[in-house]
């Protein structure tokens, strides 16, 4: 016999019957149920201990021809008395049958508790009432039948949830509830009972219609009145699925421990057993190169003292050892590292050390290779001159030396201590950038990179260009701060601005003054003029309009930037919005012979803007459409409702924009090269973008070789509570 019991044991524990395997008389095996049974003391086991040790004197000889029979006593079931591991007597019923052929003397024992089924029994026949407190009593199914299988009384048991109430089947046969299979056995033995007054037993199988799983049972009919038998049902399907797990569990076993990727040692002295695994970790093409040698033979020598106590404890006081993790040697020398595990078990009738072992070399490199990364990463961002913080819920977490002298601390530990990173902006700023990470960490549309006035230590101001992303600490997620000190970029900035808004100012008025006298002169109100000085005052007037115009987009720009711009908002109609965009530069278009169609339907939708602000938006993304559109080129303006509110497209299908270019279309003074030659202030995107903005839209832009579509998003005024299809 096999005495694998550690996995025997693990496997028959989920049982509630007790069962045991007896060898020449002496219990080798008991599954917890038994020890729970026999009231087992807490760090005792009734294995080793004789079997009739536990059987009442007055069964003891009984059941020792049992046991002494060759053969005789398989698939013997009989009710016996017991006794527990305290000297108390209990009623139990118990199924002898052979183990192992090929082992004469080794018995399957099971071993249930029928206390209760005695107690039931005999309760039966002393009153009708004592009988209804009994069957509610027991944990088994009963059913009162009489001998023609009519159903005169029902009981589920305290075990079993009951599949129908008793005044749904009492009177109801036998034959009409169960199947053919069962209800004419069953019948059988019902009438045996009734006439030789002798219990009776039988089994049977049903499958639940709800998930197909199969439950076996085991009945016992026994005879309660002179026309009346009790049947006493008991659900056998776990010891039904023990035994034949039990059949198959060592052939079982071995495919697992064959399978497992695993390396599997069985260790006494030397190494008895090692699978698959165990071969292609340690490289060997042969079980005999680690069968019979000894364990330490593979193991790092630093680590052969460790080893010896480890093992020496399993053999003693048995249990397991966690995974450690330890240097290894294989066959050819060579090292690896793995985490091993131990546990105590019996093999082959002497103790010995079941070993699993699992190569962590690879992980264990990825580990070094990680720190290392870690590491140059630290070295990187100390070395940065961007102040880096990462934070979780504003809480500083880290920070390097550079976060540490842009905002005036002394050491790195001093922005740790602060109670929340906000405390750094402005009290005006704080509440939008929480709002902008919530947003970010709702997954919601956030400003990845943003400027803010900050506040150092010492109460001074500066500006900072924050950039936030998600990262990673100890394990969870974070939030890192990249930020960057521009105050000397933005106060040059400021300088630039406003020598240009100066001097724009100062430019403006004698520029209308020159550009109004040379079209009077371009007219001929002073007079005819020559051909050649009619040529000069022509470029001459074409130069001063488009100077007034760059010095109108100038003004507008700083108009716009420094808050002064006034916006009459009001609801406007989208369609009235874009037939008056077109009306006003359909003659622009005609100097080119290009045509401007609205496409679709536009939505009878309204939006809340100023006319004016939106009126120079749309002139100035269709006169760059017609800049860069074919000659009798055609130019698509429409409008739709969404979800996010009413998208406003203007498309030409002209040679689109450039790829190194997309990246600035709404800088200041940038321009792609008109395919009319036209010119502008290359201003006139960066106003649409900041009007759009200060609508709370979005504006951007689809380009490719033929048509480039710019869009821009605005809310809609009142949206219908119903979706709405726009066709076009």
């Amino acid at each position: 016999m096999n005495d694998n019991t550690a996995f025997f044991k693990r496997l028959l524990d989920k049982t509630g019957e007790g069962l045991a395997v007896v060898q020449d008389g002496r219990i080798h095996f008991a599954n917890s149920a038994l020890d729970r049974l026999l009231r087992c003391p807490p760090g005792e086991s009734p294995v080793g201990v004789p079997l009739l040790s536990h059987v009442h004197p007055r069964d003891r000889a009984t059941m020792s021809v049992w046991l002494s029979a060759s053969g005789k006593g398989q698939g013997e079931r009989r009710p016996v008395t017991l006794l527990r591991a305290d000297q108390t007597a209990f009623d139990a019923k118990i199924d002898i049958s052979a183990y192992d052929e090929d082992t004469p003397g080794t018995w399957l024992i099971v071993l249930r508790d029928v206390s209760d089924r005695r107690a039931a029994e005999r309760a039966l026949h002393d009153s009708e009432s004592s009988k209804a407190a009994m069957l509610q009593a027991i944990p088994d199914l009963v059913i009162s039948l009489s001998g023609d299988g009519t159903i005169l009384g029902y009981s589920a048991g305290r075990y079993y949830k009951p599949h129908f109430q008793e005044q749904e089947i009492v009177g109801r046969r036998m034959q009409d509830m169960f199947p053919e299979r069962v209800a004419d056995p069953a019948l059988v033995h019902i009438r045996r009972a009734l006439a030789t007054g002798e219990p009776q037993f039988f089994e049977y199988w049903l499958r639940n219609e709800d998930d197909g799983s199969v439950h076996h049972f085991e009945v016992r009919v026994l005879k309660s009145q002179e026309f009346e038998a009790i049947a006493i049902a008991r659900d056998i399907s776990d010891r039904k699925h023990a035994e034949e797990a039990l059949a198959d569990s060592e052939a079982r076993y071995r495919s697992l421990v064959e399978l497992s990727p695993d390396a599997i040692l069985v260790v006494s002295d030397t190494i008895e057993f090692a699978n698959s695994g165990a071969m292609r970790l340690f490289g060997a093409s042969r079980r005999s190169e680690l069968v019979g040698k000894p364990i330490t033979r593979f193991l790092d020598p630093i680590y052969h003292d460790l080893a010896r106590h480890r093992l020496n404890q399993l053999r003693d006081k048995g249990g397991s050892v966690p995974f450690v993790e330890e240097r290894w040697r294989r066959t050819d020398e060579t090292t690896f590292f793995a985490e091993v595990a131990g546990r105590a078990l019996s093999y082959r009738g002497k103790r010995a050390i079941l070993i699993v072992l699992r190569d962590v070399t690879e992980r264990k490199r990825n580990l070094e290779a990680l720190r290392e990364s870690e590491q140059k990463f630290r070295n990187l961002i100390e070395g940065s001159r961007q102040g880096v913080c990462i934070h979780r819920d504003f809480k500083p977490l880290f920070a390097n030396q550079a976060f540490t002298d842009i905002f005036g601390f002394d050491f790195p530990d001093d922005v740790m201590a602060l109670e929340s990173l906000l405390t750094i902006f402005l009290p005006e700023d704080r509440q939008g950038i929480a709002d902008n990470l919530t947003a970010r960490e709702r997954g919601e549309p956030m400003a990845n990179i943003f400027q803010r006035r900050a506040l150092r230590r010492d109460g001074s101001r500066i500006w900072v260009e924050n950039q936030l992303s998600i990262a990673e600490w100890d394990g969870s997620p974070a939030v890192q701060l990249t930020v960057l000190d521009i105050t000397e970029r933005v106060n040059a900035e400021t300088m630039k601005n406003d020598f240009i808004s100066t001097v724009s100012h100062e430019l403006r008025t004698p520029l209308t003054s020159i550009s109004g006298a040379l079209s009077l002169m371009a007219g001929g109100m002073i007079g005819e003029l020559p051909d050649a000085a009619k040529g000069l005052v022509d470029i001459a007037n074409r130069n001063a309009d488009r100077l007034v115009r760059l010095v109108n987009d100038v003004l507008d720009i700083e108009r716009i930037e420094s808050g002064r711009l006034d916006i009459n908002f009001r609801a406007l109609n989208v369609g009235e919005i874009i037939a008056a965009a077109v009306a006003e530069n359909r003659l622009y278009a005609d100097k080119f012979g290009i045509a401007i169609q609205i496409t679709g339907e536009v939505p009878n939708a309204r939006i809340n803007g100023g006319a004016d602000q939106l009126h120079q938006v749309l002139t100035n993304l269709l006169s760059n459409a017609i800049k860069h559109s074919p000659l009798h080129g055609m130019i698509d303006i429409g409008a739709a409702c969404q979800a996010d509110g009413v998208v406003f497209t203007i498309t030409d299908h002209g040679p689109g924009i450039p790829l190194d270019f997309r990246g600035k279309v709404f800088d200041k003074f940038t321009q792609a090269d008109a395919s009319g030659g036209s010119q502008g202030s290359g201003l006139g995107l960066s106003i649409c973008k900041l009007l759009i903005e200060k609508h709370n839209g979005h504006i951007g832009f689809n380009s490719r070789p033929g048509n480039t579509t710019f869009h821009f998003t605005l809310p809609e005024l009142d949206p219908p509570s119903l979706p709405r299809l726009v066709v076009g």
